[in-house]
């Protein structure tokens, strides 16, 4: 322990505990560390921090594997973390943690679009309500509790408790420091996601998730110089991490459109379609020698035209590439259109309705403040 400021050591201990007690040694060391620094500890803390139970260390392996491919967020890890997660189960039935991470595994396969939710959801909620069965004190499963109430239910009274539960329990997390940060966020108040985010990076500054998690809380606030430095650090690490690249990149367009750059954001959109294939050559050089012969509009104008000539098969525009068009189009109707499809088919983002800095847009669109008041974001 070291005095904050002084850079003083207060106290040190060697710790050496077999695996199958690792479940138990953080309440070891909190009980130790609350004597040596004098915290007078509640009834109810004294109670927490005096449970004990084993874990079969095969099973804990598994659950650390099943966390990590979790956190790549991308639908072949979270088949593989799904897998390490069962596992788990499997090695040790009466275990919560491993059915919290199937829930949160589950969970996002239905936000990621990969499945239906009338498939994930049931899988989701039976897994989340084991977990807290087993154990009503587990941080994970009250974090996992936290991200479906935001991004599945869009009930942010209840995401907000499962997230300070959660944090309760588990202060060190980074994580759900990091999670929170985005749902306030998304509640509009920057100011304590900041200082989540801050606390959440500092617990784990080289995972590459807190470092993509953080990156996006900057981006939505604007200081895209910070964001950009996360996220590269981010692919440093883990250089096929597809969060952060996807994330970089609309930070990188999203600060050259808002500078008035419009030479450098069609040329990271020239890269993006050469990178991931999804243009043909010809479409290509349409939208290119729009931009360059009549403007930044006309190009944007072309993408829609090469779109409906050649097909999303070689001239790719998903319905979030839409949305940001039409926006920058300034056919709002058409954006609106996308926005109100978002809604009624509970995509993720929609939960950012009220903080991205595309839909500033749309600030005085009555359908938008529609929108808003029909999530309670108004």
């Amino acid at each position: 322990i070291y005095a904050v400021g002084k850079e003083q050591q207060l106290w040190v201990q060697d710790f050496r505990v077999a695996k199958n007690q690792i479940l138990n040694f953080y309440n070891d060391v909190s009980k130790i560390i609350s004597e040596e620094i004098n915290i007078v500890l509640s009834p109810q803390e004294e109670s927490m921090l005096a449970e004990t139970r084993t874990v079969d260390p095969e099973a804990y392996d598994a659950y650390l594997m099943g966390k990590f491919f979790w956190e790549k967020l991308d639908p072949v890890s979270m088949q593989k973390a799904l897998d390490y997660f069962q596992q788990a189960i499997d090695l040790d039935p009466e275990w919560a943690d491993p059915y919290a991470g199937l829930a949160n595994a589950w969970g996002l396969f239905g936000l990621f679009g990969v499945l239906p939710k009338s498939q994930t959801l049931p899988n989701t909620y039976k897994y989340l309500n084991k977990a807290l069965e087993l154990d009503p004190n587990s941080a994970q499963a009250h974090y996992v509790k936290a991200i479906n109430a935001v991004w599945q239910e869009w009930d942010w009274e209840q995401g907000e408790k499962a997230f300070l539960k959660s944090l309760e329990l588990n202060p060190n997390d980074a994580l759900c420091h990091l999670y929170y940060a985005h749902f306030l966020m998304c509640m509009r108040r920057s100011e304590e996601a900041i200082k989540q985010a801050n606390l959440g990076l500092k617990l784990d500054p080289l995972k590459p998730l807190a470092l993509g998690l953080y990156g996006v809380v900057m981006s939505l606030e604007g200081e895209y110089e910070s964001a950009i430095l996360h996220l590269e650090k981010a692919l440093s690490i883990d250089p096929n991490f597809g969060f952060a690249a996807a994330n970089l990149l609309g930070t990188q367009m999203g600060e050259a459109y808002n500078s008035g750059d419009y030479e450098r954001w069609f040329e990271l959109w020239k890269k993006k379609t050469l990178d991931l294939g999804h243009w043909n050559d010809e479409g290509r050089e349409a939208v290119l020698n729009a931009f360059h012969e009549k403007g930044h509009i006309a190009g944007i104008e072309e993408m829609f035209k090469m779109n409906e000539k050649y097909g999303n098969e070689v001239c790719l525009l998903g319905d979030g590439v839409k949305l940001e068009r039409y926006l920058k189009l300034g056919d709002y109707d058409k954006a609106m259109d996308y926005l109100e499809k978002d809604y009624e088919t509970g995509q993720m983002q929609t939960a950012y309705f009220a903080t991205n800095p595309y839909y500033s847009y749309l600030k005085d669109n009555p359908r938008y403040i529609d929108l808003l008041k029909k999530m309670n974001l108004e």
